[in-house]
C-alpha cells in the first residue's frame, strides 16, 4: 500500500479541518453570538461613531470597527470567516513550532490532529469573540520568538493582551526569563516592542479613537462575589464606596475572609482545568470540556520535567508560559469553561511532546 507523505497527510488534515469549520459555522443551526458578542459589536460601532466605550480591551473592538467600516451589514459573517481563517493559520504555525523538536512524523501528525479537531477549539470557532484570534496571535508570538524576531514578539505580545487580557503576563515572563539567562539584548528588544504596543494603545485612547479598559473594576468585584463556576455579576451586594474602590474591596475581602477566599480560588482552578464542571450545558458537553484535564496534567508534567528534554527544555518553558499566564490571571479573578480556550493548544502540544518522550520513546534528545 502506498504510504502517504507527511506533508500530504498534513494538508489533508488542513483541508478537512477547513471544510468541517465552514459546515459547522454556515450550515448548522448553531448561533454566532456568545456572552460578549453583542458588547464587542457595540464597542466596534461606538468607535466608528466617535463615542468609544470603556469596557473590554480595544484589540478586538478595533478589528470589529474596521470590518464594520468595509462590510457593514455583513460584519458578523466576515468576523466568523476571520475566526475560521485564524484557526487554520494557527495549525500552520503550530506545525512550524513542532518542527523545532526532533519528533517523528507520526507524533507531529498526532499533535496537529488534536489541535485541528479538539472539540472545544472546533465548537467555539462560530462565536463572534476574541478566542480564535487570541490563539493565533499567541502562537505567532512564540514562533517569532523562536525565529529571534524579538521586537515583533514583544509588540505582538501586547496585541495579544489587547485581545485576551489573561495572556498579559506572557511577555513579562519571557523578558524576565531572558534576563535570567543573561540575554540582555533580546530582553531589551522584547521590552521595547511591548512598550511600543502600550504606547500605541495609550495614544489611541488619548486621541479619543478608543476608550481605556474599564471591565477590571467590575471583574474584581465579581471575583469576590462568585464561587467557582457559579459566577455572580450582580453588584447589589456592594455599597457605592466598595464599587468606587474595587481594589480595596478585593483586598479587604481577602483579609477578612481568608478561608472563603481560598475556597473561591480552589474552585476557580477547578473551573479552569478540572475533569468535570457541572454546568447548564449538559453532561455530554461537560464531559467534552473535561478533556482538557488530562492534557493539562500532561503539560504540567512535561513542564516540570523539562530538564530531561535536553536542548528542548527552553522551548518547553516558552510553550508553557501562555498556560501559566492564563491560569494566574484567571485564578485572581474568576473562570468558566470558556477561559481555558486560549491555553488549550499549548497544553495539547506539550502533552503530545511529553508522551512522545515518556511513553512512545519516539523523541530524540540532543545533548
Amino acid at each position: 500500500m502506498l504510504r502517504l507523505h507527511y506533508k500530504s497527510i498534513f494538508y489533508l488534515i488542513i483541508l478537512i479541518a477547513l471544510l468541517i469549520r465552514v459546515y459547522f459555522v454556515f450550515f448548522t443551526n448553531f448561533g454566532w453570538y456568545g456572552c460578549d458578542s453583542e458588547m464587542y459589536l457595540k464597542m466596534g460601532q461606538a468607535i466608528l461613531d466617535g463615542k468609544p466605550i470603556s469596557y473590554f480591551p480595544n484589540g478586538y473592538p478595533l478589528l470589529v470597527a474596521l470590518v464594520n467600516l468595509f462590510s457593514g451589514y455583513y460584519t458578523p459573517t466576515v468576523l466568523v470567516i476571520i475566526n475560521i481563517a485564524a484557526q487554520i493559520l494557527t495549525l500552520f504555525i503550530a506545525e512550524r513550532i513542532l518542527l523545532y523538536f526532533d519528533l517523528s512524523d507520526r507524533i507531529k501528525i498526532a499533535a496537529i490532529l488534536l489541535l485541528a479537531f479538539y472539540p472545544d477549539q472546533l465548537s467555539r470557532v462560530r462565536f463572534i469573540m476574541t478566542e480564535p484570534l487570541s490563539v493565533l496571535l499567541m502562537m505567532l508570538s512564540i514562533y517569532l520568538f523562536l525565529e529571534k524576531k524579538y521586537y515583533l514578539t514583544g509588540f505582538l505580545s501586547y496585541i495579544v493582551y489587547a485581545f485576551r487580557p489573561s495572556l498579559l503576563l506572557f511577555a513579562p515572563f519571557v523578558i524576565i526569563y531572558q534576563l535570567y539567562k543573561k540575554h540582555v539584548q533580546s530582553a531589551f528588544r522584547l521590552a521595547l516592542g511591548f512598550a511600543i504596543g502600550i504606547a500605541l494603545f495609550l495614544l489611541s485612547d488619548a486621541s479619543g479613537l478608543t476608550a481605556p479598559l474599564g471591565s477590571t473594576t467590575q471583574n474584581l468585584l465579581v471575583a469576590v462575589n462568585s464561587s467557582g463556576y457559579n459566577i455572580d455579576f450582580a453588584m447589589y451586594n456592594f455599597t457605592k464606596e466598595q464599587i468606587d474602590h474595587p481594589v480595596k474591596t478585593y483586598l479587604n475581602f481577602v483579609a477578612s475572609h481568608p478561608l472563603e477566599y481560598l475556597k473561591q480560588r480552589v474552585l476557580v482552578l477547578w473551573s479552569l482545568w478540572g475533569p468535570y464542571v457541572p454546568t447548564e450545558l449538559g453532561i455530554f458537553a461537560n464531559v467534552l470540556h473535561g478533556l482538557r484535564f488530562p492534557f493539562f496534567i500532561g503539560a504540567v508534567i512535561t513542564f516540570l520535567a523539562r530538564k530531561r528534554f535536553g536542548v528542548y527544555k527552553e522551548l518547553i518553558f516558552i510553550l508553557f508560559l501562555p498556560v501559566l499566564s492564563l491560569t494566574i490571571v484567571q485564578f485572581l479573578f474568576f473562570a468558566n469553561q470558556r477561559h481555558t480556550f486560549a491555553a488549550e493548544p499549548f497544553v495539547i502540544m506539550l502533552s503530545v511532546i511529553g508522551m512522545a518522550h515518556f511513553l512512545a520513546r519516539d523523541f530524540k534528545i540532543k545533548d
